[in-house]
């Protein structure tokens, strides 16, 4: 178990299970795409359709994986954090000011229109928990245009995780052995409920809960994550399928899914060297598994057009030419050893 649970360390790294030496997320996604509607139809748009309510639970359950990984208990958890923080911010920044420019200088139009949708993609470009607290702040923009509105939304949305993670932590203290899994599932389905009904980031509240739990530790702690390891595969598949399944390439996504490809290579590789410079003792073995795409990016993209409500396909299609490619351009630069 501690060798699976080493996995969770740094948020981000729990897609490195998903299969031995990690089946490419790449072909998952083409494989979505391949059953989807424009695909061979086996997963048809009522199908989705009757996989939406189940979402916003995979999403909260996917933030509670990236969350509950999350440790400052040691020098070396404090720098890996600090680190991939750094990581992401620079990655955030050079992306979102590149598809402003190429979405101005095209005259493309994405829904929603303006920065905000430079601003989703430089999100799920970053792939990385902090990209989980700017999405949560996003979608409250979303809904909210006022600063102080948007803030309270997302202070009342971490105060409903933080009050299902604190009855959660008191019933799993009583719980009888065997019986946990069941309060963890039904602590997940709380997650994503309140969070679909406030029409907010469930990947957010998975997240709060999840850092919460790893918060106060103990045999808690250790039995939900045990859990989360054992839901972690069909989630990140789900979610890749899904993915897949949803887009829709036109002659817009190409182009700025390309641009975005680009932009997301460029925007990892800076912050990998700033991260570098800025934390000299961030290890190699670290450097390596985070710069492999990963599935938070996908999944907050799913988040975001859930919560868009208009055009979902075109953000979440981009996003999806952006993940794939980026693995495969890395199975390319990188020997396949390196992303173990």
């Amino acid at each position: 178990m501690e060798g699976q649970t080493a996995h969770l360390r740094g948020g981000a790294r729990f897609y490195a299970g998903l299969v031995p030496r990690a089946l490419p997320i790449a072909v998952v996604i083409l494989l979505g795409s391949a059953l989807g509607p424009y695909g061979l139809g086996l997963l048809s748009e009522n199908v989705l359709a009757s996989l939406d309510p189940a979402m916003p639970v995979t999403l909260a359950a996917l933030g509670v994986s990236v969350g509950i990984g999350i440790s400052v208990r040691t020098p070396r958890d404090r720098r890996h954090l600090a680190a991939t923080s750094i990581r992401a911010v620079v990655a955030m920044g050079i992306v979102a000011a590149g598809v402003a420019v190429a979405l101005s200088a095209w005259g493309a139009v994405l829904e929603p229109g303006g920065w905000f949708s430079a601003a989703l993609l430089a999100i799920c470009a970053a792939d990385d928990p902090l990209s989980v607290l700017f999405g949560g702040a996003a979608l409250a923009f979303l809904r909210e245009p006022s600063a102080a509105a948007a803030a309270l939304l997302v202070l009342q949305a971490t105060g409903v995780a933080l009050v299902i993670a604190s009855a959660g932590w008191l019933l799993l203290t009583r719980a009888a052995p065997g019986t946990q899994r069941v309060y963890v599932i039904a602590m997940l389905l709380l997650l994503g409920g309140a969070s679909e009904y406030l029409s907010l980031s469930a990947l957010l509240s998975g997240l709060v809960a999840g850092l919460f739990w790893e918060a106060v530790g103990g045999p808690t702690r250790n039995a939900i994550r045990g859990d989360v390891l054992y839901l972690q595969r069909p989630v990140v598949l789900l979610i890749l399928v899904v993915s897949g399944a949803r887009t829709v390439l036109s002659p817009v996504v190409i182009s700025v899914g390309l641009a975005y490809l680009l932009l997301r290579f460029a925007g990892t590789t800076a912050g990998s060297t700033a991260a570098r410079k800025l934390v000299p003792a961030w290890g190699e073995a670290d450097r390596s598994l985070f710069a492999a795409p990963g599935v938070v990016g996908l999944a907050f993209a799913l988040n975001a057009v859930r919560a868009i409500g208009s055009d979902p396909a075109t953000i979440l299609s981009i996003v999806v030419v952006g993940v794939a490619g980026s693995q495969l351009l890395e199975s390319i630069m990188k020997p396949a050893e390196a992303i173990e």
